[in-house]
């Protein structure tokens, strides 16, 4: 800037939003605005004819800022992505030279832009987006789960209405010469109450649909998953004189309801798969594992998974079929074994909704391995 400052020249840099320091060759400042005052502190009369950098001594420790200062006097302009160079500010720093005529850099221009609020701004957009990307992944896990109930539902509870309500219309038919008016109209009344149960069924799924349950993941000890198994399946474990073998289950992060279900259609899966006059025998173990471990395209890096192994002496299966067997409906045999094919697709759903996968491992009549790999919460 020439010696005799313009008045208003000034008074346009005084009322600009940013803060301006004027410099002369040799970095001495000329001018100081009332903004770059508001930032600082430091009133213009402690500045005049003082070097930029005793004035603003982080000036001279901030590497970018010193090589635009060299760079600038050299009549090159220079900008300085947002920096914190003095107090707790951040700042975008823009160094301009003043020339002459002859192209003789007569002053310089350090423009100081504050964007301390935007960039406050944009670190809190930043973490409310994080934090609305981790409710969205939250809710899509939830609303799996919830699917995974309803089916859960259609399948354990729903199907054996259905059966009943067949068998007795299979009564009405095949007996229909031995079965008084009096007969018949009770089995009638039977079936109009399985169809209501059928229709509450239903609604409890349609709201299922619509309520988001508060508490779907706890604190789960998987000893006490395999007794609530045991229970269910207490006959059919005493008609087949199935034995299983499980110490030391660990606790885990799930949830309990789908967890008692996966224990239980693998545990009844090793039960109904058996030579005839065979006892099923059944060996659960457990063991944690990292990621780099397992050989799965959707292994989550930096995870480590629970895995957990039923191993039985069932009919075992062919290899080919390790992947097949997991498909809803799908049956390798379908004449000889009870079941529709469903237990085995929502055991993969269940270890699905847990971080996880499920894989088998079967010869023919040696019996098979299933390993449940849950993610570690």
């Amino acid at each position: 800037m020439p010696e005799a400052k313009q008045p208003l020249a000034i008074d346009t840099i005084n009322i600009l939003t940013d803060g301006v320091i004027v410099l002369d060759p040799g970095c001495n400042v000329q001018l100081w605005n009332d903004r770059i005052e508001m930032l600082t502190g430091i009133p213009e009369a402690d500045t005049l004819g003082k070097h930029l950098t005793a004035v603003l001594p982080s000036i001279a420790l901030h590497e970018p800022s010193v090589t635009a200062l060299e760079k600038v006097r050299m009549g090159i302009p220079v900008s300085v992505p947002a920096e914190t160079i003095y107090g707790a500010g951040h700042y975008d720093l823009y160094y301009i030279p003043v020339k002459q005529k002859d192209d003789i850099v007569d002053s310089i221009m350090l423009v100081v832009r504050d964007i301390s609020q935007a960039s406050r701004l944009e670190a809190e957009l930043a973490e409310q987006n994080a934090a609305i990307a981790e409710k969205n992944q939250e809710l899509k896990r939830k609303t799996a789960q919830i699917n995974a109930l309803t089916h859960l539902i259609c399948h354990d509870f729903m199907d054996p209405m259905q059966s009943i309500y067949t068998s007795v219309e299979h009564l009405l038919t095949d007996e229909k010469t031995k079965l008084s008016a009096g007969g018949r109209n009770n089995f009638r009344l039977i079936q109009a109450a399985l169809q209501k149960m059928r229709l509450l069924a239903e609604d409890t799924i349609s709201y299922q649909a619509d309520i988001n349950r508060n508490t779907i993941l706890a604190e789960t000890d998987l000893n006490e998953v395999l007794a609530c198994c045991r229970k269910r399946l207490a006959e059919a474990i005493e008609l087949s004189g199935a034995s299983i073998n499980a110490t030391h289950l660990p606790v885990y992060r799930g949830n309990k309801m789908m967890l008692v279900q996966l224990f239980q259609h693998l545990i009844m899966n090793a039960i109904t798969f058996q030579m005839p006059g065979n006892k099923p025998m059944i060996n659960i173990t457990t063991e944690y594992v990292s990621w780099e471990e397992l050989l799965y395209k959707q292994v989550v890096k930096s995870s480590v998974y629970l895995a957990l192994n039923f191993a039985d002496n069932g009919i075992g299966f062919n290899q080919v079929y390790a992947s097949d067997i997991f498909r809803a409906f799908m049956k390798i045999d379908k004449t000889k074994f009870p079941g529709k094919g469903v237990g085995l697709a929502l055991c993969k759903k269940i270890a699905e909704l847990h971080g996880g996968f499920i894989k088998a491992e079967g010869k023919p009549g040696e019996g098979s391995i299933f390993r449940c790999y849950l993610e570690k919460n």
